[in-house]
């Protein structure tokens, strides 16, 4: 090809790849010819820590494209540079084959393989992922590749906020052409935001007045949420774990089922016990029929059958019930006498209990007391989890943020980025940051705080009035298991890791904490799920540094949100 078409198709090629990184929203600075060792980069995309992004390389070429070429052409890019994606950018025509291969490459990142692509890609896979590829095909014929130039930089008006017809914008897509408008850097990267305006200069210089500003862009803002007045703020509001409502909530919810059962309880009257001697008559003619003729006594056998059945009364023992007295008096401050923990000739059977559980025998008034009488001791159990769970995590903080749009417009495709790198905030570590003896107590528990829905109840984001969750959100799902037979399933501290850790954020290497909503009305906020958490003093200041991008933003924008 000759030096004037080479040259058309680099150019061509170039200023629609600037475009299509202008109307994206991946990377912090450009640069055109970026200098490697091996010079096979025509065009990087960074980011702001200087990382390439995406190295692109044109080729551009009258003759038919072969896969050969393309796998080379990657080959030298990625042995060239380290970057997180490799971009062929064809100018140019390709055979059956090389087409074929082009859509298998997109068909593998895609998860959509067939047979037609596994024989295409067949040996090629494993550079495939390792690395990140994409190839685009551009036509060569100048008349339809003006119409790529065309429709990128209506796309990048488009982002700007303005609005053009469509004779202006075929004027201006030539005029960019014409002028060679490559906005060389010499081989040293540009920010975005100087690149866009530059552009974005050129145009209104070039436009005559042909471009009209469109309605103004949405306003996005990072913002905390104060539980106690009910409304967002502009500074972070930290809240203790165990002073939220939903802790409260909790343990008001096992304080009014306690007292409707030390209510209930009193109220069934059981007839008072018969005599040992009576009873003993009874048992033995209940058992008699079963034994004639034996030579052993009655009374001998029917001692060793209540041995078999492990049979024992089902009231309380002394300690327990003084350990109940002592709890109802202190959660309660309610006294009680051994009176209310009487259940007259029940008796409970264990023989079997690891399959069927204990079973009961006795009068159903007996039965339904003993039965609430259980309840209680489940509602004190479960008060006592809660008191260790609150000395386990009294100096856990949440930090409950949202992103508001306070603009007049709507926006979609959005991600918010907190950066924590430099900051006071350190994001709670379940692992690192509990106690061994911590670790084993939340392990014990962990069947209540599981199956009775408590770390949801604790740590999930729910709606509220002025709040909602993106439904790309997706809280902690329960993992189905088969229960042992005639037994309860068991969970264990791994159990409790993995269902909380649905519900804290997470912190990548970079320091970073990213979130995606998918839209946004105008006036409406959504939460920032799910939430960070922090075991960090509340007693200092802070800062919370944090950008936005979204698809009606003109770029990334900045702020901050700081303790008060």
């Amino acid at each position: 090809m000759g030096g004037q078409e080479g040259s058309r198709g680099y150019l061509y090629q170039s200023i629609v790849s600037i475009l299509n990184a202008c109307t994206e929203q991946t990377w912090e600075s450009i640069s055109v010819e970026y200098t490697t060792s091996n010079d096979k980069v025509d065009i990087a995309l960074l980011d702001e820590n200087n990382i390439v992004i995406n190295a692109l390389q044109v080729k551009s070429s009258v003759n038919l494209f072969t896969i050969a070429n393309i796998k080379q052409w990657l080959l030298d890019l990625s042995n060239d540079v380290v970057a997180l994606e490799y971009q062929i950018i064809l100018i140019g025509n390709c055979d059956k084959n090389t087409n074929n291969f082009i859509k298998s490459i997109e068909k593998y990142y895609a998860g959509q393989m067939d047979k037609e692509a596994e024989k295409s890609l067949l040996g090629y896979t494993d550079f495939l992922s390792d690395k990140k590829v994409k190839i685009s095909l551009l036509p060569f014929d100048p008349d339809n590749l003006i119409g790529v130039v065309r429709d990128s930089l209506n796309r990048f008006v488009s982002n700007l906020g303005y609005t053009i017809n469509y004779d202006s914008l075929d004027e201006l897509a030539h005029a960019l052409i014409s002028l060679h408008m490559l906005f060389g850097t010499n081989s040293k990267c540009i920010s975005k935001d100087e690149y866009i305006k530059k552009i974005a200069q050129w145009l209104e210089l070039s436009c005559n007045g042909m471009l009209h500003r469109r309605k103004e862009s949405s306003t996005l803002t990072v913002k905390s949420f104060n539980e106690q007045d009910n409304c967002t703020c502009n500074n972070i509001n930290l809240i203790k774990i165990t002073e939220t409502k939903a802790f409260a909530s909790i343990r008001e919810n096992l304080l009014s089922k306690g007292r409707e059962l030390i209510t209930k309880i009193p109220s069934i009257k059981i007839k008072t016990i018969i005599s040992e001697t009576k009873k003993a008559k009874q048992n033995n003619s209940h058992i008699r029929k079963y034994i004639p003729n034996d030579p052993e006594s009655i009374e001998e056998f029917g001692e060793r059958l209540a041995n078999l059945n492990m049979s024992s009364p089902a009231e309380l023992s002394e300690e327990e019930k003084n350990d109940a007295k002592t709890a109802i008096k202190k959660y309660w401050n309610i006294d009680i006498t051994n009176d209310f923990f009487y259940v007259g000739n029940l008796t409970k059977s264990t023989m079997f209990a690891q399959i069927t559980g204990v079973q009961y025998e006795g009068t159903p008034s007996e039965t339904k007391k003993n039965d609430l009488i259980c309840d209680l001791q489940e509602v004190i159990l479960h008060l006592e989890l809660l008191e260790e769970f609150e000395k386990i995590f009294s100096n856990l903080y949440r930090i409950p943020l949202c992103i508001e749009n306070i603009g007049d417009n709507s926006d979609s495709d959005i991600t918010i980025t907190l950066h924590l790198a430099n900051s006071d905030i350190k994001i709670f570590d379940i692992n690192s940051d509990l106690t061994c003896d911590e670790r084993e107590i939340l392990g014990a528990m962990s069947d209540w705080l599981i199956d009775d829905d408590i770390i949801s109840k604790l740590f999930d984001v729910t709606d509220n009035e002025q709040i909602s969750v993106d439904p790309s959100f997706q809280p902690y799902q329960q993992p189905i298991r088969m229960t042992p037979l005639g037994g309860r399933l068991l969970y264990d501290y791994d159990d409790f890791v993995d269902c909380f850790s649905d519900y804290q954020a997470e912190i990548d290497k970079a320091g970073n904490v990213s979130y995606d909503i998918k839209s946004l009305r105008a006036g409406e906020a959504k939460w920032l799920a799910p939430f960070i958490y922090t075991l960090i003093d509340e007693k200092i200041e802070y800062q919370i540094n944090y950008s936005i991008l979204s698809k009606n933003s003109s770029g990334k924008q900045f702020g901050k949100i700081e303790s008060k």
